[in-house]
């Protein structure tokens, strides 16, 4: 049997804690549910960053209580400390006529806390059963 030096212990514990480390920051793009009931989202939500870190998304009702999602509020960090400049980004859910579930570009304005409403050539004023949000930073 062989025996594990004390340098390859180390090494697996610093993997197991980076990996570990990896998950946590990953999971902690915070989703905030204000909404009584999860229907907003279908009770799960894709969130896709790019050129960023996503630490929050707060989805903002129509009305207090109501599951018509109307518009999002992202906090945003540059990625590696890069100065954001510009945010797209695009909801897939279904819009206020109950229509399929669809992605739609949405209008965005800030760099860091950046705020989201459907875009002014699209006859949607509200969203419901959300699935997912693409983000993209430059």
């Amino acid at each position: 049997m062989r025996s594990m030096s004390m340098l390859q212990l180390l090494g697996g514990v610093a993997v197991a804690g980076a990996v570990a480390a990896g998950t946590t920051a990953f999971t902690a793009s915070g989703l905030s549910n204000t909404i009584s009931g999860s229907s907003f989202v279908g009770g799960t939500i894709t969130q896709s960053v790019v050129g960023a870190v996503l630490s929050a998304a707060v989805f903002h009702p129509v009305t207090a209580g109501s599951n018509n999602i109307d518009s999002i509020t992202l906090t945003l960090a540059g990625e590696g400390g890069a100065t954001i400049t510009t945010v797209t980004a695009k909801i897939t859910g279904k819009d206020d006529g109950g229509g399929a579930a669809t992605a739609e570009a949405l209008d965005c304005t800030g760099t860091t806390t950046v705020t989201c409403v459907p875009t002014s050539a699209s006859a949607t004023v509200y969203y419901t059963d959300i699935t997912s949000i693409s983000v993209t930073a430059v």
